[in-house]
């Protein structure tokens, strides 16, 4: 069955490959960086008083069951036709993982604390 594969394009197109790979990498690196932050206010927020709490929660329940690439998709068509502004593919790749991995990092951090 890998017979059949043509490897060859690969070789081709590493520039695009190579291209993608960074991008990649650019995006996770940011949303690391801001999902720290984001995950240590809301495990803080998660082990406040009732009112913040329920909302830390919610938040937390919400977004650690949705897929990354619904997500993904949720911020770049369904946030620009809901707030009216256009994202690029950057910005909205790390809001969504923003949002995803800020609710695991903050379980993270209230096992921790």
């Amino acid at each position: 069955m890998l017979a059949a594969y043509e490897w060859s394009l690969i070789w081709t197109n590493k520039s695009a490959f190579l291209h993608g790979l960074l991008t990649a990498l650019e995006v996770a690196a940011v949303a690391i960086v801001i999902s720290v932050a984001v995950g240590l206010v809301l495990a803080l927020a998660r082990m406040s008083k009732p009112p913040l709490s329920w909302f830390a929660a919610f938040y937390i329940n919400v977004f650690r069951g949705v897929p990354a690439l619904v997500s993904v998709i949720w911020v770049y068509f369904g946030w620009s036709l809901l707030l009216g502004v256009s994202f690029t593919v950057f910005q909205a790749g790390v809001i969504a993982l923003v949002l995803l991995y800020g609710a695991f990092i903050a379980e993270i951090y209230r096992a921790a604390l």
